[in-house]
C-alpha cells in the first residue's frame, strides 16, 4: 500500500506528513497540494531529494525527518509498509520515538516524562488509527 498522510499532534501544533511506501517524488506532489512555500521550496533542493531517496534506497523500514524552516517546523515519518501487525507496530513505536526527540528538543521539553509518555501514547494510537483508516478506505474502493 502507498499512502501519504498528515497527522496534526493538537497538544503542540504541530503537523506530521506519514507517508507509507512512497518515494520522493510522491511526497513533493503531496507537498505541492498541501504545504507553505517554504516546504515546497524544501522539495526543490536536490540535497533534500538526494538524503531522502538514500534512506529509502538504504532499505530501511522507517525514518523520520525534519527541518527548521525559520518559522516552520518540518516534520516527517516514513515506513516502508504498513499493516497493524507486530512487526509494523513496532517499527511505527521506534520512528514515533524519534518524533518525539526530535519534537521536544526543538520546544525544550526533552525533561518532561510524564508529557513524553503521553505524547508516546497519543501520537502512536492517533498515527495508528489515521492508518488503518486510510487502509480500509483503499481497501472498500
Amino acid at each position: 500500500m502507498k499512502k501519504i498522510l498528515t497527522y496534526n499532534i493538537e497538544m503542540l501544533k504541530v503537523e506530521v506528513m506519514v507517508c507509507v511506501g512512497v518515494g520522493f517524488n510522491e511526497m513533493q506532489k503531496f507537498i505541492n497540494k498541501k504545504a507553505k512555500k517554504k516546504v515546497k521550496e524544501l522539495y526543490e533542493n536536490p540535497d533534500f531529494k538526494k538524503d531522502i531517496e538514500d534512506l529509502i534506497n538504504e532499505g530501511n523500514a522507517g525514518f523520520v525527518g525534519m527541518k527548521n524552516l525559520k518559522d516552520i517546523n518540518y516534520y516527517y515519518v516514513w515506513l516502508k509498509s504498513w499493516e497493524d501487525t507486530w512487526y509494523c507496530l513496532n517499527i511505527l513505536n521506534h520512528e514515533i520515538v524519534h518524533l518525539r526527540q526530535a519534537i521536544f528538543a526543538r520546544g525544550g521539553v526533552e525533561n518532561e516524562t510524564e508529557f513524553e509518555a503521553y505524547f508516546q501514547e497519543t501520537v502512536f494510537n492517533g498515527i495508528r488509527q489515521a492508518l488503518n483508516k486510510a487502509c480500509t478506505k483503499n481497501k472498500k474502493k
